[in-house]
């Protein structure tokens, strides 16, 4: 069984350096699984204001709420910190929560249809091996139709993986049934090839959340009639 991680917040005043209007800086600790890393917020206090026993300005004053409320803040955007990290796949550490929160971890951005342009030219040098080249064909519909609807539906070349969401994919597959006459079983199957590249963004951290965990696709029944004896009569005598 996983050991639950420890984390804890707590601020100290700098009170070394105060500033000419009697204000002093407060530090911001950090502590994760009992290790520490520190840094300067931009919030200040007058020391008269601050009680270092409970971790905040004193009073119901709009001066102390104002500073307590900046503290607040802090709190809750460490804590959107490290569930950023973890959907990443990052390592959650005390120096990651930090530098995360302060904006020094540059997250690598990829577009969707790069990212799809890459899928394709991987599965082209394995046609014959592992893939045959109908499939291949498939996915390059299927990124054709992908591009025309982000040009025409949402006016742009293409879109950035952390922004793709379950409403774009909703609006693709509704495009595919309206603007192009698509069926509703063939739409599916360009939707679940788009799948398969958007499991390639999530495996590789480019996409926080999975936007078809909440879709269901449904293949509709088709009738096939069975062919009368001319039919199968022509079918027969094909040379």
């Amino acid at each position: 069984m996983k050991e639950k991680s420890t984390f804890s917040v707590s601020y100290f005043l700098r009170q070394a350096k105060l500033y000419k209007n009697g204000e002093a800086p407060i530090s911001v600790r950090i502590t994760y699984n009992g290790l520490r890393t520190e840094f300067i917020s931009n919030q200040n206090v007058k020391p008269e204001f601050w009680d270092q026993k409970s971790n905040k300005a004193l009073g119901k004053s709009t001066y102390a709420r104002k500073v307590n409320g900046f503290l607040d803040h802090i709190y809750m955007s460490l804590c959107d910190s490290i569930k950023d990290l973890e959907e990443r796949g990052m390592e959650v550490t005390a120096e990651n929560i930090k530098n995360n929160y302060l904006g020094f971890i540059e997250f690598k951005q990829v577009s969707l249809l790069s990212l799809y342009a890459e899928h394709n030219a991987k599965m082209e040098a394995l046609v014959g091996k592992t893939y045959a080249f109908s499939t291949l064909q498939k996915h390059l519909t299927t990124i054709a139709h992908l591009k025309d609807f982000l040009e025409r539906e949402y006016k742009s070349g293409d879109i950035i993986m952390d922004k793709v969401n379950t409403q774009l994919l909703m609006d693709f597959e509704f495009y595919l049934k309206s603007e192009k006459s698509i069926s509703n079983n063939t739409t599916i199957k360009y939707m679940r090839n788009l799948g398969k590249v958007i499991r390639m963004g999530l495996n590789a951290g480019y996409l926080k959340r999975d936007p078809y965990a909440a879709i269901k696709y449904h293949y509709e029944e088709v009738e096939r009639p069975f062919l009368d004896r001319k039919e199968l009569q022509s079918i027969i005598e094909v040379p």
